[in-house]
């Protein structure tokens, strides 16, 4: 789910909430227990909305940084050497220390149309963002430019695997708050 997708809906929990309280607020005809218990109702409801928005979306991601790793470093195929192949690889791969080294085997996976080492090296130059706090975007660049299929899949992944999760969890906190209403003892 993309951001702007998770904070719409969250929007939409949010206003629909207020708007519920306001009219609870305005009715003359419930007394003030009465308003309490139906604004206690309606805030548990939006604040497990709003935690089942969080959870839906936190699975989402999680989903889809494993499909986009299975299609971009993931085994050719399905035979037992394929996995030795992929195995092989990404031993190799994980072993280099230097973009400038990635960037050269990289060039030669591709000439000897080596898919495994080209996801291993890949999967290597995501892998540095973990590391060293860059991608070697020189490797993801290189693949990039003998399969621009992949294109879009690779800047994803970039998006994903680069977004700062601490400042993503804050804005999606910040956008997700369901405040305890006074009625109920306040900031909940």
């Amino acid at each position: 789910m993309s951001a702007d997708n998770f904070h719409n809906q969250a929007a939409e929990i949010g206003d629909a909430y207020n708007r519920n309280i306001a009219a609870i607020r305005a009715d003359e005809n419930l007394s003030d227990t009465g308003k309490r218990t139906q604004i206690e109702q309606i805030y548990e409801n939006a604040k497990a909305r709003m935690e089942q928005l969080r959870d839906t979306t936190k699975t989402a991601e999680a989903t889809q940084l494993t499909s986009l790793q299975r299609k971009l470093f993931g085994t050719v195929g399905t035979a037992a050497h394929d996995t030795i192949s992929h195995r092989d690889a990404s031993d190799r791969a994980t072993r280099i220390t230097e973009e400038g080294e990635a960037v050269e085997m990289m060039n030669n996976a591709l000439v000897a149309n080596d898919r495994a080492l080209q996801g291993a090296l890949l999967k290597r130059a995501y892998d540095m963002y973990q590391i060293a706090g860059t991608p070697w975007m020189n490797v993801i660049n290189t693949y990039e430019a003998a399969h621009p299929n992949d294109a879009d899949a690779l800047q994803e992944l970039i998006d994903i695997t680069t977004r700062d999760r601490n400042q993503r969890n804050f804005r999606r906190g910040l956008s997700s708050a369901i405040l305890r209403p006074a009625e109920l003892g306040g900031w909940g």
